[in-house]
C-alpha cells in the first residue's frame, strides 16, 4: 500500500508544479487567439477591398456610359462596342481583372420590365462570354439600359462570412443604368 500512496503524492506534487509554472502562458494565449484574430482582421480587409472595388466600378460604369450616351463611340460592330465599352471601363480602375467584366445594352421600347435577369455564371464562377450577352448602344433619343456584372474573387471566403455568390469563392457584382442617348 505505500506503493500507491508515494505514487498519488508524486502524481499531486507534479500537478500542483504545472500550476505554479507559468512560464510559456503567452505563447499558448496567442496560440488559441491567433487564428480568429487573424481571420477577423483578414475578413475586414477583404469587405473593405470589396466596398473599395464596388465603388471604384461604379465610378468607371458612370464615366463610361457617358460615353454611350453621347454616341461617342466608334464602331459600328456590337461585339466591338461592347469591348470598347469594357477598355473605358477598364481604363478607369485598376482594382479588377478585366478580362472578367462583361457589359449588355439594350435598347427599351416600352416602360414595362425593362431590366433583364442577370446572367447566371457557371459552376466555376465564370460569367457569359462577351458575345453571348446583347450589346445594342442604339440611335439617337433612344432608351438604354446598360448594365456592368464582375465576379470578385474572395480570399477569406471559407470564413463564413456571407460575400461568396451561392456558395462560390466569388461576389458577384452587377451595375445598371438607364438613360435616353442624346440627340448626336
Amino acid at each position: 500500500m505505500p506503493h500507491y500512496t508515494s505514487t498519488l503524492q508524486r502524481t499531486i506534487s507534479l500537478i500542483k508544479r504545472l500550476f505554479r509554472n507559468i512560464r510559456g502562458v503567452a505563447a499558448i494565449e496567442f496560440a488559441l487567439i491567433a487564428l480568429p484574430f487573424f481571420g477577423i482582421i483578414g475578413a475586414t480587409l477583404e469587405v473593405g477591398l470589396l466596398f473599395l472595388t464596388e465603388e471604384s466600378l461604379d465610378q468607371a460604369f458612370a464615366q463610361a456610359s457617358r460615353t454611350i450616351r453621347v454616341g461617342g463611340t466608334t464602331s459600328g460592330n456590337p461585339v466591338a462596342q461592347q469591348t470598347e465599352f469594357v477598355q473605358r471601363v477598364c481604363a478607369s480602375t485598376h482594382l479588377v481583372n478585366c478580362d472578367g467584366l462583361r457589359a449588355r445594352a439594350m435598347v427599351v421600347r416600352t416602360n414595362t420590365s425593362i431590366i433583364p435577369e442577370l446572367p447566371e455564371p457557371d459552376a466555376n464562377g465564370n460569367l457569359p462570354e462577351a458575345t453571348e450577352l446583347q450589346f445594342d448602344q442604339g440611335g439617337p433619343g433612344d432608351i438604354i439600359v446598360l448594365q456592368l456584372f464582375y465576379m470578385h474573387p474572395l480570399f477569406f471566403h471559407r470564413l463564413g462570412i456571407g460575400l461568396g455568390y451561392k456558395g462560390l469563392p466569388r461576389h458577384y457584382m452587377a451595375f445598371a443604368t438607364a438613360f435616353r442617348n442624346e440627340f448626336f
